[in-house]
């Protein structure tokens, strides 16, 4: 059986895409982090003071101190948990991407033995693609050669049988008649009698060729 050829296949649409994604969500964190910070400080923070302070009709001081203790005090936790958020999104969405991407290719992989099934995956995956489709070209080309091989193997049991049913209704007939004539002259008996014999020969022959 032929080996498939070991090709390097180039995947720089899949790390292109990938990269990109977690480029995005790195500037989702980064941005986060960034707004954060600004709540403790500059224009931001003050309105929000100025909110709190109205909404619990308090002073602004009141207000600053509770803002304070809730938002300053805690903002390194409120950072690292907001860090952790963004890198538990990043993996879930590296791990649903390749997730999908593996169900493509078991799905492709399904489709090998389907004689019309076509396959088709992402554009990121169009090495995959076209590895299962050589695949799928190769395993197609295996099953055509073991059919006409099995075709061909049927055609010469046909013909073998023939020929050999050929000789033998022959050798069979020479005999018959010699064993229902006992009073056949010797000389046409010995006509007979090796006519069967070079039937047999030939018979042994065909049964030789065929094992």
């Amino acid at each position: 059986m032929g080996k498939f050829k070991k090709t390097k296949y180039n995947y720089s649409k899949l790390g292109r895409i990938t990269f990109i994604r977690g480029l995005w969500i790195t500037m989702g964190a980064v941005a986060a982090v960034f707004a954060l910070r600004m709540l403790t400080r500059g224009h931001l923070a003050d309105a929000i003071v100025g909110t709190v302070a109205r909404s619990l009709s308090i002073s602004e001081k009141e207000a600053d101190l509770i803002y304070f203790k809730i938002v300053t005090v805690n903002m390194q936790f409120i950072l690292a948990l907001v860090i952790i958020i963004f890198v538990f999104l990043l993996f879930h969405m590296l791990l649903d991407t390749y997730k999908r991407y593996f169900d493509e290719v078991v799905a492709g992989i399904d489709k090998l033995m389907e004689e019309r099934a076509a396959i088709s995956l992402s554009p990121e995956l169009e090495s995959v693609e076209h590895k299962l489709a050589d695949v799928k070209r190769t395993l197609a080309e295996r099953a055509d050669k073991a059919k006409r091989a099995e075709q061909q193997k049927n055609d010469l049991v046909v013909y073998l049988a023939h020929d050999i049913k050929t000789p033998l209704t022959s050798v069979i007939g020479y005999l018959s008649l010699l064993d229902e004539t006992p009073d056949m002259p010797d000389e046409e008996k010995a006509k007979y009698i090796h006519t069967a014999w070079e039937k047999a020969n030939r018979l042994r022959t065909l049964v030789n060729e065929f094992f």
